[in-house]
Order: C-alpha cells, then structure tokens, then sequence
C-alpha cells in the first residue's frame, strides 16, 4: 500500500512538473527583432538615431534621407514644422510601399496649443478630432493616435506619439503610403513588409531624445 502512494504521488508530482513547464514555455515572450541603430541625428533640442543616414558612407539606396525643413500641413491653417527621415529607397522598390513614406519628429508651435501650460496630446498633430491614448513603452508615456485615408488607388497610415511631458509639444509621426496592391498589374510588385516596417520605426522612436 505504502509504495502505491509513493508511486501515485511521485507520477502527480512529474505530471505537474510537465505541466507548469509546458505553461511557462507557451507564456514566455519570444525576443523582439534588433535593428542596428548606427547613426545618431542631432537636431534642434533632440536626437535620433537610424539605421544609416544619407550623409553616411552608406550607398543612398539603403540610407534615410533627412529633410531638416520638413513641414506636416494639417489644415491650410495648421501647419507643423520638424524633421523627416524618409525610407530607404531599397525598402519600397519592387513593391507597393510609395518611396515618400517616412518618420518624423515634430514640433507643435505654441500658436497650435489653446494655452501656454496646454498637454501635450496626440489628437494635436492631426486635424479635427482624433482619439487618443495613453501608452507606456519602455519605459516612456506617450499620447498615441492615429489616421487613415484613401484616395485613387492610394492608402495612407499615420500614427503619432506624442510626449506629454515635452514644451514645447513633441511628437514622432509614422506616415506610411503604400497603393492598392490589386491595382498593380499581376506579378509586377510585391507586398511590402509592414509588419517589419513598423518595427524598425518603432526601434527608431524608442532613441529619440529631447530637451538636448
């Protein structure tokens, strides 16, 4: 009788070690996908850093082009200054990624804010109203929102993440233009990568630091 119990308990006790280490495999998070950040961009009160920048040694094809006096119109009265880092050419060639999508920090004039001491809020960066989130990172709170839009064959996806703590009001503006892929002709381009592209903006917003 003794060695029946010590049996059933030493099957209980292999069947529940079995059992959490399954659970602990399937909860455990994979790593996130590095992506090498080698170049630091000094800007106007922040810096950045990209994968490669146009002034690198880098062929041009795979490096971010920077526009220092990149301006985002809202509306024909809400225009917002900052700098842009647009995509590597190499990332949209052969597919359905327009070679003007890109990442961009942003400033939000005073004369934009309805007060002097106003949050800084995602919506802001956008015309009318826009919902808005609050979302920790890394350890960095940002107000998030976002748009999209159509029109002839064209798709556009922004998403801004502002931070609140900043005066004035920053914020990292993702703006992706991709066409419809249906309205290429068969076998002409591929689908762009998405997934990924957004993986490396976020790698990118992740550097950025203001008050410099």
């Amino acid at each position: 009788m003794k060695k029946f119990i010590i049996s059933l308990i030493v099957v209980v006790i292999i069947f529940l070690a079995i059992r959490y280490a399954t659970k602990t495999a399937v909860i455990t998070p994979s790593p996130s996908p590095s992506v090498d950040l080698s170049n630091t961009y000094i800007g106007s009160g922040f810096t950045i850093q990209l994968p490669l920048l146009a002034t690198s040694t880098a062929s041009t094809s795979e490096a971010y082009t920077v526009l220092a006096t990149h301006t985002y119109q809202a509306s024909p009265i809400k225009i917002i200054p900052g700098v842009r880092f647009t995509v590597p050419s190499s990332i949209a060639t052969g597919t359905n990624l327009s070679s003007d999508t890109y990442i961009s920090v942003e400033t939000l004039p005073a004369a934009l804010t309805s007060t002097a001491t106003s949050s800084c809020s995602a919506d802001m960066f956008f015309d009318g109203v826009h919902k808005t989130i609050e979302q920790t990172i890394n350890g960095v709170d940002y107000s998030v929102a976002s748009s999209s839009g159509a029109g002839a064959g064209n798709r556009y996806e922004e998403t801004v993440y502002a931070l609140p703590s900043t005066q004035p009001c920053r914020g990292v503006r993702y703006l992706i233009h991709y066409g419809v892929l249906q309205n290429y002709p068969e076998g002409t381009v591929q689908e762009f990568d998405k997934a990924k592209l957004i993986t490396e903006f976020d790698a990118i917003r992740d550097t950025v630091k203001v008050g410099l």
